[in-house]
């Protein structure tokens, strides 16, 4: 086990949703949005990567020096609209080798004003297409988050953890098929309340998968929700024994089948 920082310098008073992965030649990269505050005008999403650590190597992993990606005067002139603040992004990569973005803008209002945007890199994080608009929500395109990473499918397709925050709380899966430098999307949500959100998912095996979900209720638990269907359709939710804060969770699958879970 390793723990590190990547330090901004100067440092940002205020650093939130990392996010990270490994690119297509064992390199990782990081994800994250940092500025005065959560939502203020002058937050910007910021990259950093790092050679593939060899293996057994007993020296701390090189991350390079963070780098800004897209900001509010940046986003507002890719999207070709006005955007008032960027937010939560998730960091992946596709069979490709490209590195895709995806990430959050607000036009007015807070989080249920939000709308999903995404951009590619194919020189691993160094230089980044022009932001594209992910056209998810029949609800003016907004009130649509990101915040758990992604899972790649035997088909090509990546199934991308979001959720709907207006009028509720609802988890839902964006089905990502990386084509020709965009990205063709579908969404299904996922069942059960009012107040589940940012499910993190774990594919168990081709057709089994498990999610763990973040709870708004008086609650306060852990929830949980299976598929065997590949994510089609889901189980109804079921509380766990591990309390939850009103905070995400991450999790993952070891190759020995065992899973992994890290939550406050």
């Amino acid at each position: 086990f390793e723990s590190g920082f990547l330090d901004h310098d100067p440092p940002l008073p205020y650093v939130h949703c990392p996010s990270i992965c490994a690119m297509a030649d064992g390199s990782l990269a990081c994800a994250w949005y940092a500025g005065s505050r959560e939502t203020a005008r002058d937050v910007a999403v910021w990259i950093a990567t790092a050679p593939a650590p060899a293996p057994g190597s007993p020296e701390p992993i090189a991350w390079g020096r963070p780098r800004g990606v897209v900001d509010r005067a940046r986003a507002t002139e890719q999207l070709a609209r006005f955007v008032d603040k960027v937010g939560n992004a998730v960091v992946f990569g596709d069979d490709t080798g490209r590195l895709w973005l995806v990430y959050v803008t607000i036009a007015i209002g807070g989080w249920s004003g939000s709308t999903l945007n995404a951009c590619a890199s194919v020189d691993g994080g160094a230089t980044w297409t022009a932001s594209m608009r992910l056209p998810v929500s029949p609800f003016f395109n907004v009130s649509e988050l990101v915040r758990a990473a992604p899972a790649r499918l035997a088909t090509g397709e990546i199934v991308l953890p979001i959720y709907h925050e207006c009028m509720g709380k609802f988890p839902e899966l964006l089905w990502l098929l990386p084509e020709a430098g965009s990205l063709r999307v579908r969404k299904a949500r996922l069942t059960g309340g009012r107040s589940l959100l940012q499910p993190a998912l774990v594919p168990l095996d081709e057709r089994r998968c498990v999610a763990f979900l973040r709870d708004h209720s008086p609650a306060r638990r852990l929830v949980e929700m299976r598929s065997t269907d590949a994510g089609s359709t889901w189980s109804s939710p079921e509380p766990t024994p591990l309390p939850n804060p009103d905070a995400s969770v991450a999790a993952v699958r070891l190759s020995d089948g065992s899973l992994v879970r890290a939550c406050n």
